[in-house]
């Protein structure tokens, strides 16, 4: 009978936060900073302790990484404890902890 008929719906694709087990910023060029994976996220609270418990990394943009530095100064090998609270478009807010490896 010749009807059309057309149906559109928004689909917002995202995925939980994620923060890598290690990272090594020797200037390779590959996996040379931290990054928080997945998103997109509206709320992001990103920070990362060395082991004696003292901040040395904050950020609230997922585009801002670490690179491994601390005041300047390349930080040594070791393990780092980091945290994060990150909220999805729909609402959901993720906190998490864990450490990283840096390795050079």
């Amino acid at each position: 009978n010749g009807c059309v008929d057309t149906m559109r719906q928004e689909v917002v694709v995202f995925l939980p936060p994620h923060v890598p087990s290690g990272f090594s910023p020797n200037g390779s060029g590959a996996n040379d900073m931290l990054y928080v994976y997945g998103g997109p996220f509206t709320d992001l609270e990103f920070k990362v302790y060395n082991n004696w418990g003292e901040l040395i990394f904050t950020s609230n943009d997922q585009a801002m990484g670490w690179d491994g530095n601390y005041k300047g100064a390349p930080q040594p090998i070791g393990v780092f404890v980091w945290t994060l609270k990150a909220t999805t478009p729909d609402g959901t807010l993720h906190e998490k902890h864990g450490d990283v490896t840096l390795l050079r």
